[in-house]
């Protein structure tokens, strides 16, 4: 028989390559680990910022309102019910620019008081003098075709005004409700000069 014994390859490794080789290869790990190590980080921010970003989202209270804090520029300053009053007292004078007046000076518009003549309030101004007194409203929806948008009246001076129909009278919730859901349908406005 023959019996012959494969020769054995032996490799010498020089224990001071293996070394080095090894100490490069946890160099690279470390690299890599690193790496890796940032982008965790940067998806921990992530994360963090979304958690932020959600909790600031735009969220209704128990009553449907988003808190004023949330909202951009000066919407935050002023309530819808705020603008709605600042629109009726505009129509207010745009009213009161229909009664005549010789002065050349700016004129006001102040609100009736409950069984006043305007007459008695106008004195009672910086103005001193009342041109007229005048009641609006208006609706506060879009309106088209020859339906009525809104409504006016004036009077003399010497009009007793009705509490119903005086700004103080009236809640903010008020001026936003259409004809008709309330018996408050038209303010009172005295025209001074």
């Amino acid at each position: 028989t023959n019996n012959k014994v494969a020769p054995l390859s032996v490799r010498v490794y020089n224990l001071s390559d293996v070394m080095t080789s090894l100490d490069n290869e946890v160099q690279k790990t470390g690299t890599q680990l690193g790496r890796v190590s940032e982008g965790l980080n940067k998806a921990i921010d992530n994360i963090t910022s979304l958690q932020q970003g959600i909790s600031k989202t735009v969220s209704v209270d128990s009553e449907g309102k988003i808190a004023s804090s949330l909202l951009p520029g000066s919407y935050s300053n002023y309530t819808l019910e705020d603008v709605q009053w600042q629109s009726l007292h505009m129509a207010a004078a745009a009213a009161c620019t229909a009664t005549e007046s010789k002065e050349k000076t700016f004129n006001m518009v102040v609100p009736a008081r409950v069984g006043e003549w305007c007459f008695v309030t106008c004195l009672e101004t910086s103005q001193s003098s009342c041109r007229g007194t005048i009641k609006v409203g208006g609706y506060s929806k879009h309106v088209t075709d020859n339906n009525v948008a809104g409504y006016f009246n004036s009077y003399s001076c010497q009009e007793q005004i009705p509490q119903e129909n005086t700004e103080s009278y009236w809640k903010d919730e008020d001026i936003l409700k259409p004809r008709g859901e309330t018996e408050l349908e038209s303010i009172s406005y005295c025209c001074c000069n």
